[in-house]
């Protein structure tokens, strides 16, 4: 996966949570609204990409509850999502896309 495209990807999951009730959705809400949104992939992918918003971005808490990953969205998440914090690694969102 190109490094646009993950950027891409990694901002979506983070909005996808910000939409959710109390920032939190488990693996498979997550999987389908990517796919809806052009990003179909699987498992394994998506679980990559929490860790990495966890570990280096501190944007989300990755939990694994009876083998299901459950991702929770941090106050550097909210940031993100908002456009009042910058990750290398997370596209930042277009005016259009901002939230809050």
């Amino acid at each position: 996966m190109a490094d646009n495209d993950r950027a891409d990807l990694r901002l979506l999951i983070l909005q996808q949570l910000y939409d959710r009730s109390g920032g939190t959705a488990n693996q498979e809400v997550l999987l389908i609204n990517l796919k809806k949104l052009g990003h179909a992939i699987n498992r394994d992918q998506l679980h990559v990409e929490l860790a990495w918003l966890d570990k280096v971005a501190d944007a989300i808490v990755d939990q694994v509850t009876g083998g299901v990953h459950i991702a929770t969205l941090t106050g550097d998440g909210f940031d993100v999502v908002e456009g009042v914090r910058e990750i290398p690694g997370i596209r930042r969102p277009r005016p259009d896309e901002l939230k809050g």
